[in-house]
C-alpha cells in the first residue's frame, strides 16, 4: 500500500516489505499445520468409533465390564473398518432421510438403523466365536517316497 500510495519510484520500499511477506506466509503455513491436524484427529476418532462401536451391546449382551467389552468390540471389528465404515455412511444416509422427511422419518428410521446395527453385531460375534480350526482347512497330506521305502526296508 505504501509502495502504490507513494509517487516515488524507489525499489527499496519492496525490500521493506519483506517481513510482512513472512508474517503472511508464516500465517498460512500454521493454518495448513492446524487443518492437517484436525484432519487427521478427525480421521482417527473416526476409526477408534468403528472399531469401539458395539461395546453397549456386549455390555448389555454378554454382561462384559467396560474394559473388557471395548477389547472384545476391538476384537470383532477387527478386519471389517472398512465394510463397517460403508455400513456408517449408509445408516447416516437413512436417518437423514428421516431428518428430511420434517423429521416424523426419524421415528422410522432410528429403530431400523438400531435393528441393523444388532444384526451386524450378532454376524461379528458369531464370526469371532468360531474356532481357529472351524475356519483352517486341513489337507491329508500323502506319504513321500522317501517314507515309503524307509518302511520296506523296515
Amino acid at each position: 500500500i505504501m509502495f502504490a500510495f507513494n509517487f516515488t519510484n524507489d525499489p527499496s520500499q519492496l525490500f521493506g516489505l519483506a517481513p510482512l511477506f513472512l508474517n503472511i506466509f508464516k500465517s498460512f503455513l500454521y493454518t495448513l499445520i492446524f487443518i492437517c491436524v484436525i484432519i487427521l484427529l478427525m480421521a482417527l476418532s473416526i476409526i477408534l468409533a468403528i472399531k469401539y462401536e458395539f461395546f453397549a451391546f456386549l455390555i448389555v449382551d454378554k454382561e462384559l465390564g467396560p474394559i473388557e467389552a471395548l477389547k472384545k468390540s476391538g476384537q470383532i471389528t477387527k478386519g471389517s473398518t472398512w465394510n463397517l465404515f460403508l455400513f456408517a455412511i449408509v445408516l447416516f444416509g437413512v436417518n437423514l432421510i428421516g431428518v428430511l422427511a420434517c423429521c416424523i422419518g426419524v421415528i422410522f428410521t432410528v429403530p431400523i438403523t438400531w435393528m441393523a446395527m444388532a444384526d451386524v453385531y450378532r454376524k461379528l460375534l458369531e464370526q469371532s466365536d468360531k474356532k481357529p480350526e472351524e475356519n483352517t482347512i486341513i489337507l491329508p497330506v500323502e506319504p513321500s517316497s522317501s517314507d515309503s521305502s524307509t518302511t520296506q526296508n523296515a
